[in-house]
């Protein structure tokens, strides 16, 4: 199963226990594929960086070449607004562009558009109930 994940998912699940860092377990025993764009990949690697300052050292170089050597890169078609948050506009772009199904976000405002076209947006406890990876 193909998701784009958000920053937010990311991040939380590379610091903190809990549906997020369930999330990654997944995606690290290929139960799951993650999409991503160059824009996601470049967010994705300076908020690790970011959050590391409080944390372990090397975690997030350590998830940033996991990530370069995992994530399914695309580059999407177009840049319509989508979202009450064009920052966010990145994630429903890649996943509309790679026929990914499923964004998981703890964003407010990208959960706020609850579904676009055939893509559905879920808090990460909602994707892990809605597709059974609940343990």
């Amino acid at each position: 199963m193909k998701v784009v994940l958000d920053t937010n998912v990311l991040v939380s699940g590379v610091f903190w226990r809990g549906p997020a860092s369930r999330i990654l377990e997944l995606w690290a025993n290929d139960r799951i594929e993650v999409v991503a764009s160059p824009e996601m990949l470049t967010e994705y690697q300076r908020l690790l960086a970011v959050m590391e300052r409080d944390k372990p050292a090397g975690l997030a170089d350590a998830w940033a070449v996991f990530i370069a050597q995992h994530a399914t890169v695309i580059h999407p078609a177009g840049h319509p607004r989508l979202c009450r948050d064009p920052d966010d506009d990145k994630f429903l772009h890649c996943a509309l562009s790679a026929g990914v199904r499923t964004v998981v976000s703890g964003d407010k405002d990208l959960l706020s558009v609850d579904r676009l076209a055939e893509v559905e947006i879920l808090t990460p406890t909602g994707f892990l109930r809605r597709y059974n990876y609940m343990r």
